[in-house]
């Protein structure tokens, strides 16, 4: 490294360094991605719906942490989607959630037929059934938990 010719150059040195030093900051800070809560895609046959989203809370690295309500099934399923059963289903997060993702299974009278299952299977019998899927999405720093939700018809 070169000596500098005098104070003048040291402190202009100094400064171009600094400039650099806050581009490439908020450089950074541009290129960072906000995190956002997934949605589920859920597929029978060639019917697509989106399951629908209720953040139950947001955590971040601060500490900071703000909890939301959870479904309530007898009253929230009135406004799930409604998905009639063709051969199988496809549930497609539109995101890596961060964890697994759990299953509830509710039958047409609100009883669990199982509870925060990490596999999905759909019911055997021919019916309505409510679908309830707990995940999260972000990372250690910050993340959300969410739950969806949609009406599963089988005939």
């Amino acid at each position: 490294m070169r000596k500098p010719k005098s104070f003048k150059d040291f402190i202009l040195g100094i400064l171009f360094v600094a400039v650099l030093g806050c581009v490439a900051y908020f450089i950074a800070d541009l290129l960072k991605t906000e995190v956002v809560p997934g949605d589920i895609a859920v597929q029978s046959g060639d019917t697509e719906i989106t399951a629908l989203q209720r953040v139950t809370a947001e955590q971040r690295k601060d500490g900071s942490f703000l909890d939301c309500e959870r479904f309530d099934i007898q009253t929230d399923s009135a406004d799930f989607p409604v998905l009639h059963m063709d051969k199988g289903i496809v549930l497609e997060a539109t995101q890596d959630p961060w964890g697994d993702m759990y299953y509830t299974v509710y039958r047409s009278d609100y009883s669990e037929l199982y509870y925060r299952s990490i596999f999905f299977s759909y019911p055997e019998e021919s019916g309505t059934y409510y679908i309830v899927i707990d995940t999260a999405w972000g990372s250690k720093d910050h993340h959300f938990t969410t739950q969806h939700g949609f009406t599963l018809i089988i005939d």
